[in-house]
């Protein structure tokens, strides 16, 4: 929505509180999305893509409990899995 789209809508307006609502969403259509507003948005099956397309490198950083999967499906899967558990409360 650019600056002349708002203000015609804003004309159009009948009631405060329908303005409200279009400034609302108006503010809303600019904010930049950041990074983690996007993997907030992402199903389990796109992080887990994310997150194994680093598994290369994950071999400095892995502890002994760390298991490394012969195919990108099987450790899609698992990660998926991981994703789905509930969280440890440290």
């Amino acid at each position: 929505m650019d600056d002349l789209e708002i203000f015609r809508k804003i004309a159009q307006c009948e009631d405060k509180e329908q303005m409200v609502r279009v400034i609302e969403e108006y503010n809303e259509s600019q904010k930049v999305q950041t990074n983690a507003d996007r993997i907030r948005a992402m199903s389990d099956e796109e992080i887990a893509e994310h997150l194994i397309q680093y598994r290369d490198d994950w071999g400095d950083y892995c502890t002994p409990n760390c298991k490394f999967y012969d195919t990108y499906e099987e450790a899609k899967e698992a990660t998926v899995k991981w994703l789905k558990q509930p969280a440890e409360v440290k």
